[in-house]
């Protein structure tokens, strides 16, 4: 998106009804505590040589919440993905927060956003005179990086799984990466073997495309960060086969959690925020076969305990477990780790779920989840988590047995694989994909929790 920022007085004449460019818009401080005020409104103007031009409204003012702009971008972006150009008149108002211009512009970008279509409007801001255009526009591009890497990582969860098997997820991710930097590794199934990832090869072996894992590192500090994203290419269930056809329908959006860590990481990296990190990015598709992982199967993991498969549709988690269990041992100072298991706690669709037996590093996800605009909420983790899921013939159980699965449940087996290193989990199976048009946010692919990791990222360094 190219931007241009200035303060020329003339350069819009909203008053004259001309633009100078197709399509406009206006801040009216106070608007949007008008009755019935949605955030935008869209005007059609007749110039003064006889063109059809659009004029948006907005309303917001100085003193609006950063969600608040972030909202009324996202809507205005909807509002103008066909178009090559916008002009934002914010001279009106006063005391302008670089934030809160940032937010806007990184709305329109993210409401923008369309499958398979790269939406770069020329954007030009007019900002009153005694703004500062330097911090603005500093401001403003690290918010447009952020928001390239939300709808690279949407684009991802949005395409076909016939088209995105773990191999193509796998070279795709590992592209990007070289293209920023950071060292890439992908792991056929004699190093997956190697390393102990046995779990990961169970749930891939029902598919005849095979599993791999993608590991990234940025940095070379002693004790880098440990990021673990559940990538699932498709998800039938295995031989556990799910039976909601609606659920069934959207399960191309089960490697979610592994295009969200990874984009959050390339954001920080394009923007010089991240730390050294660790990312592991396991890959599969779970598919019913005479090959397929079986109920009642044992897996082994990186950290030579081992799981009773119970339901082989709580796949991810075994996948999340294996990283995990690995970045143990690489001496990482703390783990995260993200993956669509359930509902991510329940939270509904403006949520993402989080889990963690550190409440310091909860809080600081948290933190980094409301100012970014990418919210989720802290769950309390159940102290009875070592005998929840006790099993006869292993360490443990993927889940209970006769009761309804949970993302309480899972978080329950996870936090047994980060031993004494500080870790949360976030589910973002609420909201990573959303089965209809929530708030501002359009049916599909939000890139949740991208956008928080990013701003954690940036700021662990």
């Amino acid at each position: 998106m190219h931007l241009t920022i200035d303060t020329a007085e003339d350069s819009l004449a909203i008053a004259d009804m001309t633009l100078a460019a197709p399509c406009g818009a206006v801040i009216v401080p106070g608007w949007q505590t008008m009755p019935g005020a949605v955030g935008v409104e869209a005007l059609c103007l007749l110039t003064a040589e006889g063109t059809r031009q659009r004029l948006f409204v907005l309303g917001v003012d100085a003193e609006s919440p950063r969600a608040f702009w972030l909202d009324c971008g996202l809507r205005l972006g909807r509002m103008i993905a066909d178009t090559a150009a916008l002009t934002l008149d914010l001279r009106s108002v006063a005391g302008l927060q670089p934030d809160a211009a940032a937010a806007l512009c990184e709305g329109i970008a993210l409401g923008g956003f369309r499958p398979q279509t790269i939406f770069s409007p020329a954007l030009r801001l007019i900002l009153s005179g005694d703004a500062d255009r330097d911090a603005h526009r500093a401001t403003i591009e690290t918010a447009l990086v952020i928001a390239r890497w939300t709808n690279w990582a949407r684009e991802l969860v949005e395409r076909p799984a016939g088209e995105l098997r773990p191999d193509d997820l796998a070279q795709e991710i590992a592209g990007r990466a070289a293209e920023l930097g950071i060292a890439v590794e992908i792991w056929g199934e004699t190093r997956m073997e190697a390393e102990g990832f046995g779990a990961t090869l169970g749930v891939g072996r029902g598919s005849d495309a095979a599993p791999c894992v993608v590991v990234l590192r940025h940095g070379a500090g002693p004790m880098p960060l440990g990021l673990a994203g559940k990538g699932v290419t498709f998800d039938t269930g295995g031989l556990n086969l799910k039976r909601d056809v609606e659920e069934i329908g959207y399960m191309k959006s089960d490697m979610a959690g592994a295009a969200a860590v990874a984009g959050a990481l390339f954001a920080a990296v394009a923007t010089k925020g991240a730390p050294d990190v660790i990312a592991v990015l396991p890959m599969v598709e779970n598919m019913p076969s005479g090959r397929a992982l079986r109920p009642g199967d044992r897996v082994r993991h990186p950290d030579k305990t081992t799981t009773e498969v119970i339901d082989t549709d709580c796949e991810g988690r075994l996948l999340l477990a294996d990283a995990l269990s690995w970045l143990a041992r690489q001496k990482v100072r703390a783990l995260i780790d993200v993956g669509t298991l359930s509902d991510g706690g329940g939270v509904g669709a403006e949520l993402w779920g989080l889990w963690s037996n550190t409440p310091a590093l909860a809080e600081r996800l948290t933190q980094a989840g409301a100012l970014s605009g990418d919210p989720g909420w802290h769950l309390p983790l159940r102290h009875e988590r070592d005998t929840l899921l006790a099993s006869r013939i292993a360490d443990r159980r993927n889940t209970r047995v006769g009761e309804p699965d949970t993302g309480q449940v899972a978080a329950c087996y996870l936090a047994q694989f980060a031993g004494g290193t500080p870790w949360a989990h976030i589910d973002n199976g609420s909201n990573a994909w959303l089965l209809r048009e929530t708030g501002a946010w359009p049916e599909g692919a939000t890139g949740a929790p991208l956008r928080a990791l990013a701003s954690f990222l940036c700021d662990e360094k």
